[in-house]
């Protein structure tokens, strides 16, 4: 095989490679990296689930149920991390009693 031949071969992979591993989510996760690792360490074996949810706006979110608490504490039902294009440095944190809490999201918890 030529070099040539190899070149291109060798660029259409890593093409296929970049095309097949595009994560629409990645960026959320890169940005909510913090706000997802406290809330790890605030409720232990959480999450117990993830959804991944496109909003209505076209934000992503991402949602997580949050195992039941030891003790009398009253756990919440999930959480949601949410990210936009439009200020993708930052990350809202969603609790259920929020008014970022929106009908897109909800689905994702049952």
């Amino acid at each position: 095989m030529s070099s040539t031949r190899r070149g291109a071969v060798s660029l259409a992979g890593i093409l296929l490679a970049l095309a097949c591993g595009d994560n629409p989510f990645e960026p959320l996760y890169q940005a909510c990296a913090d706000e997802m690792a406290k809330v790890r360490g605030d409720y232990v074996n959480t999450p117990n689930h993830e959804d991944r949810v496109t909003l209505s706006d076209g934000r992503r979110a991402v949602v997580w149920g949050i195992a039941i608490q030891p003790g009398p504490v009253t756990t919440p039902r999930g959480v949601a991390f949410i990210w936009s294009a439009t200020s993708s440095a930052s990350c809202t944190v969603c609790w259920p009693a929020d008014s970022c809490w929106t009908d897109d999201i909800l689905p994702a918890l049952n």
